[in-house]
Order: structure tokens, then sequence, then C-alpha cells
């Protein structure tokens, strides 16, 4: 064997290896993605409809409260949170539908690779190009998600505070209990006296009137006569 044969040889063991590193990196990034696609983004989506379903129950339970009075600002503890937490959810499941697959839409692509000196590692280096710009994209959409919905949860938190303190506050036994204490507490007057110089004056003339009467003469005995 001739040293050029002996150098072509390690050469094509040495892109053989190189060949299967790449397969190798493919299929560990093909395991993320399918992984992203099947359960992590899925499970995303079925948190993000739990949560707007507490916030749907905490806002049915408000407007049972609400419905027999008029609008009063102790109701925007449970109204602000729980609009800001649905617009967080929605705002996260519409502008953020868009998925990535990893999937060469290039139809030519194959036909480039037939003049190619390394068809196989030319179309490895493309595919892990591709898986790789799929896992970098569907992870920076799960992040976003991830912090509206940090967002949404502890605004969902604030929306039960809100309904506690709505619920608590508009109870009918516990406003009862508030103004009997405060007619407990509450001391009786005692009744105004006037002083006898200080009284009205009508009052003055009717006594005066009274004590100013003359008093009748004493009648006389007809028998001493």
């Amino acid at each position: 064997m001739t040293q050029y044969e002996k150098r072509k040889i390690k050469a094509r063991e040495k892109l053989e290896i190189y060949e299967k590193n790449l397969q190798s990196w493919y299929e560990s990034l093909r395991r993320t993605l399918d992984t992203q696609l099947s359960s992590s983004m899925p499970h995303q989506v079925g948190t993000i409809k739990t949560i707007l379903w507490v916030n749907l129950l905490f806002l049915g339970l408000g407007f049972q409260v609400m419905k027999d009075r008029p609008f009063v600002w102790d109701d925007l503890f449970l109204l602000l949170p729980v609009a800001a937490s649905v617009f967080a959810l929605l705002t996260a499941l519409i502008f953020h539908r868009h998925k990535w697959y990893g999937d060469r839409g290039d139809i030519d692509f194959p036909h480039t690779l037939y003049d190619s000196k390394f068809p196989r590692t030319d179309l490895l280096s493309a595919l892990l190009k591709d898986a790789k710009t799929a896992v970098d994209g569907n992870s920076k959409i799960m992040r976003s998600i991830a912090r509206h919905m940090h967002f949404s949860l502890w605004s969902t938190l604030l929306a039960g505070v809100g309904l506690a303190v709505l619920v608590i506050s508009h109870n009918p036994a516990v406003v009862t209990k508030g103004e009997t204490n405060m007619s407990q507490n509450e001391k009786p007057k005692p009744p105004s006296q006037v002083p006898a110089g200080t009284r009205p004056a009508h009052e003055n003339k009717v006594e005066r009137g009274i004590t100013d009467r003359p008093k009748p003469a004493p009648k006389q005995d007809d028998s001493k006569k």
C-alpha cells in the first residue's frame, strides 16, 4: 500500500468520524426539538388555560358579590388584577402561536448536493443548522411565554386577595357586627340642663304671670255682723 493510499484511508476515517459526530449532535437536537413540540410547549398552553379558568372563576364570584349593590372603589382590587392577568395570558397565546419545526422548506436543496464533494457531510450540516435554529427559536418563545405566565400568576394571587377582601367587606354578618359594636361604643348624652337665668323669655313671662297674679281677698264672715 502506497503512502497516498494510506493518507486517503486516514482522511476517509476522519470524515466518517466527523459525520458520526454530526449525526449524534443532530439526533440530540432533534430529541430536544421533539420534547419542546410535544411536551414543553403544550404544557405551557395547558397551564395558561388553567390560570384563565381561575381568573374567570374569581370574576364570576366577584360579580355575585357586586350584583346587588352599586359600584365602589373596593371592586378595583379584584377587577384590575383579573384584567391584567387575562391580558397577559391572551397576549402570550396570540402573539406566540408560531412554532419552529426544524424543516427545511427549500425543495431544491437536495439538488445542490449532487455536485458536492461531501454530500452527506453537507446534508448533516444543513439539517443540524435547521434543528439548532428551531430549538433556539422555540426556546425564545417559551421564555417569553414563561414571563407572561409569571406575571399572570402574581396577578391571579392579587385577584384572590381582592376577592377575599371584597367578600369580607360586604358580608352582611360583618357589617351588622360592626354597626352593633359602634352602637355599643356610643354613650348616651346627658340631658341638657339650662340655668334658671337663661331660660327662654316666654317661659319667664309665663312664670311671672303666674307669680304676679294678685291674690283674691279673703271672704268676710256674715255671722260677725
